[in-house]
């Protein structure tokens, strides 16, 4: 039932369809509106977040070559980043059956500032550290040096760092 008060009335309408246009235009399904309220309340959480970060990838290059990428919590510091990086490489370079892995590249890691944009301005959210390596896998044969991690020692110096500061 529409029913016709005053100008008020008619103003109020054409905002409401302005809203569900943009709602429309902006998430086309009901499935996309309720995924992005998901994403949005959940970066507001600050529980039980995990320790290895925000987000980890690890994917492959080449044969033996491997690049990891982190993206951590505002409330991790560029190091806890760096530590969670090694921690996935050497637990890749294990996966693969090898021991030992280099890091021959990557941006490194920095804090960068995230921002929403609600409106004409961004809205600055948070500083998160991110950044990434690329590491390649030694074989047995291949000279170590200053450069050259041990995966299995890695992943036990790691693994009790990152459990202290679970704590």
């Amino acid at each position: 039932m529409n029913v016709k008060i005053s100008g008020k009335s008619q103003a109020i309408s054409k905002t409401t369809h302005f809203i569900g246009d943009l709602r429309k235009e902006l998430f086309p399904t009901k499935s996309a509106t309720i995924v992005m309220v998901a994403l949005m309340l959940s970066a507001c959480v600050t529980g039980n977040q995990s320790i290895l970060g925000f987000g980890t990838e690890v994917s492959q290059v080449s044969n033996l070559i491997y690049k990891v990428e982190v993206n951590g919590f505002a409330t991790q510091s560029i190091e806890e980043v760096r530590d969670i990086a090694l921690l996935q490489a050497s637990e890749k370079t294990i996966e693969s059956g090898y021991s030992r892995f280099r890091i021959i590249g990557g941006d490194g890691f920095k804090k960068v500032r995230r921002t929403l944009q609600a409106g004409p301005i961004p809205l600055p959210i948070a500083n998160e550290p991110q950044g990434n390596i690329t590491v390649k896998f030694l074989g047995e044969d291949e000279a170590s040096d200053a450069d050259t991690y041990d995966a299995a020692r890695e992943v036990q110096r790691l693994s009790v760092l990152i459990d202290s500061e679970q704590s």
